[in-house]
């Protein structure tokens, strides 16, 4: 994939129209626990994540839609480039390397607990800078959860993400 595809990501997400849910639909993905989200994204990959969309941006590119609900920050996506499959991402920035880990040991937590009854194999590569978890089961998507420092010039930035999808294009090593 090329290099510039994760930078376009992020102007997609900052380009995207607000889709707001009803105050009904609100209510309900606030009931929803961590573990009723996973599942979900799980079992929505195989007809791409089609109950789990919103407002729909798309360009030559990529298709964007808006995700219903978040877990690593608020800003969570469903996105689609030229030809790819579909993957749901997640990304939260943060002004320091502490809190972003301890985001991204969160969100390791919820989702093994999730995932352990299942037998999901779990793989963490780290190499200082950033770590990266990945929940496998044959058959299922990749769980892909990290933490890093940012390329921003302008700030020490930190951020965390989350994805469910196919195998994630770049690794921490």
């Amino acid at each position: 994939m090329p290099r510039f595809i994760p930078l376009l990501s992020s102007l997609f997400i900052l380009s995207a129209c607000n889709a707001t849910l009803t105050p009904e639909q609100q209510a309900e993905v606030e009931k929803l626990s961590a573990c009723d989200k996973i599942n979900a994204l799980v079992k929505g990959y195989s007809n791409e994540f089609n109950g789990l969309k919103s407002q729909k941006v798309t360009n030559k590119y990529a298709d964007i839609w808006q995700a219903k609900y978040q877990l690593v920050g608020d800003r969570c996506q469903i996105s689609q480039f030229s030809g790819q499959q579909l993957a749901y991402q997640c990304q939260k920035g943060f002004n320091n390397q502490v809190d972003a880990l301890e985001n991204y040991k969160e969100a390791v937590a919820f989702t093994q607990a999730c995932l352990s009854p299942d037998n999901w194999k779990m793989e963490q590569v780290s190499n200082g800078q950033s770590v990266r978890t990945n929940f496998h089961l044959e058959n299922f998507p990749i769980i892909s959860i990290h933490s890093g420092k940012t390329l921003a010039k302008m700030n020490n930035t930190w951020s965390t993400s989350f994805q469910v999808g196919a195998q994630p294009t770049s690794y921490a090593k």
